[in-house]
């Protein structure tokens, strides 16, 4: 899952590890806020994704390009 934009997260220190309500303290709350912000088809889906059989076995390099919009998807 570390190649799937769509896992990624920007969060403070405080909601990161460091608060009573945070992703490493409460993985259950943070489950929720993420699922309450970007819905349960958003959650399915990296559920999916986060399967062996289903991982993306992507590299830097096409991640790069997808950014760099070389490429329209990258995965």
């Amino acid at each position: 899952m570390r190649w799937d934009l769509d896992n990624g997260v920007c969060l403070c220190s405080e909601h990161h590890k460091l608060g009573k309500k945070s992703a490493h303290t409460d993985p259950e709350w943070f489950r929720g806020e993420m699922i309450d912000r970007r819905g349960h088809k958003w959650m399915n889906t990296l559920i999916y994704r986060s399967r062996p059989d289903n991982i993306y076995k992507g590299t830097y390099q096409r991640v790069r390009d997808y950014l760099d919009n070389k490429i329209e998807h990258y995965l």
